[in-house]
């Protein structure tokens, strides 16, 4: 199926920052920036990005006009311009940063200022690894993909929100050499969540895990106009798990769980799109250890309650399906069509999933003062608590010391 509209270029946000209009202190970053463009060999200057990352926006904006006013549209065009993508990342904080063109917060207290000093909200991403790099945890991976590249949600966050990202904690990696001299490298566990703050710093929604675009979408117009009731809408899912309890998968799973030290196979039921990912690296991990997921009548059972909930079958953005085609070659056998279809059936699942349960579980937190008030104290208890990921836990459930790998010292 041919992609919808490719013509998607960098005046997604528009600007006017053009020829003589250029402000003359990013004129200094010139020589810096075509130095590292034009040498294959050259490294990244760090504090040419830091230095950048203090013009905010103003940056993003003068290296789109400068250097690179066309999205990559196919993977070639993307490979050409991996020099020019890993600065845009840096400055933005965002890997595939061109195709959302947002501007990510690295310091909370900054972030805090800047939405006091804009009158705007505070959206706090947590996650796993480094959010520029390729490797981050696999649910920030599809954040990047299906909803920043979305140009309905970029233009909506870069007009109403501040923006923030931290790690709570580095992503555990794998390198796999098959007998064929390939080498393939992936994050193996970890999960993401969005936090809604006032400028104050206090927590007002949650949002664990990963949603599709239309979900997502609601999400931020309901946040725009500030008036968001976290309770009220906590009350509403009560009502629908006490309609609907049968279906309630992951609920069963946590209950299973809660009095022991939980596993990244434990950790890795908690999010259907991620599941995906690992399941096949983690059944060959702990071969006593399989991987559960949803049945297929469980899944339909979930479907049909789409329509009491309100919810659409989730549907990818042209941007989305743009990425998607840009990370890497597709063929006849392995279709774009079909990956695109797979990522919308997993996103309309994990919807249902996360609002039943991790955030109707995360909304009953802001009950308590101290939690709502202290995010690094409600996240670590989230990860803990609903994640199956407690942070202190620094071989985050891959190592399992009752477990024989027949290897010395179990590989380490």
């Amino acid at each position: 199926m041919k992609l919808p509209a490719l013509v998607f270029t960098i005046l997604l946000f528009s600007v006017s920052t053009q020829g003589n209009d250029l402000p003359l202190q990013m004129n200094q970053f010139e020589d810096r920036v075509n130095a590292y463009l034009e040498n294959p060999a050259a490294e990244l200057d760090l504090s040419l990005v830091e230095e950048l990352r203090a013009n905010g926006y103003k940056s993003l904006e003068w290296l789109v006009n400068c250097y690179q006013q066309n999205i990559p549209q196919n993977y070639d065009s993307y490979q050409k311009s991996a020099r020019f993508n890993r600065l845009y990342d840096k400055v933005s904080g965002q890997k595939d940063g061109i195709y959302a063109q947002l501007f990510w917060h690295q310091d909370l207290e900054t972030a805090k200022k800047e939405a006091t000093r804009t009158n705007k909200q505070l959206i706090s991403l947590r996650m796993l690894g480094d959010f520029s790099e390729d490797l981050s945890c696999a649910n920030s991976r599809f954040f990047r993909t299906v909803l920043y590249s979305d140009s309905r949600i970029a233009s909506f966050l870069k007009r109403y929100f501040v923006l923030h990202v931290e790690s709570v904690i580095d992503v555990p990696k794998i390198t796999i050499e098959y007998p064929d001299g390939t080498v393939q490298r992936q994050t193996i566990t970890g999960n993401s969540l969005h936090l809604m703050m006032k400028p104050s710093g206090e927590v007002v929604d949650v949002l664990p895990g990963l949603y599709g675009p239309d979900f997502f979408m609601k999400w931020l117009n309901k946040h725009s106009s500030q008036n968001f009731n976290y309770k009220h809408h906590a009350q509403w899912l009560n009502k629908l798990v006490d309609n609907d309890v049968e279906y309630l998968f992951v609920n069963d799973h946590l209950e299973k769980v809660a009095d022991q030290l939980p596993t990244a196979f434990d950790a890795m039921q908690m999010a259907v799109g991620k599941a995906i990912v690992e399941r096949p690296i983690l059944k060959q991990l702990d071969k006593n250890k399989t991987p559960l997921s949803p049945d297929q009548k469980l899944e339909q059972g979930w479907l049909n309650t789409l329509d009491l909930m309100g919810f659409k079958s989730e549907k990818l953005s042209s941007g989305s399906r743009l990425l998607i085609h840009c990370k890497k070659q597709y063929t006849p056998e392995n279709s774009l069509e079909k990956t695109v279809t797979k990522i919308e059936e997993i996103l309309t699942l994990e919807n249902l999933r996360n609002e039943l349960n991790l955030r109707r579980r995360a909304l009953l937190l802001l009950e308590d003062e101290n939690l709502k008030m202290d995010d690094q104290f409600l996240v670590s208890t989230i990860y803990k608590e609903l994640f199956l990921t407690p942070l202190d836990d620094k071989k985050m459930g891959m190592y399992q010391p009752d477990s024989f790998y027949g290897l010395t010292d179990d590989g380490f």
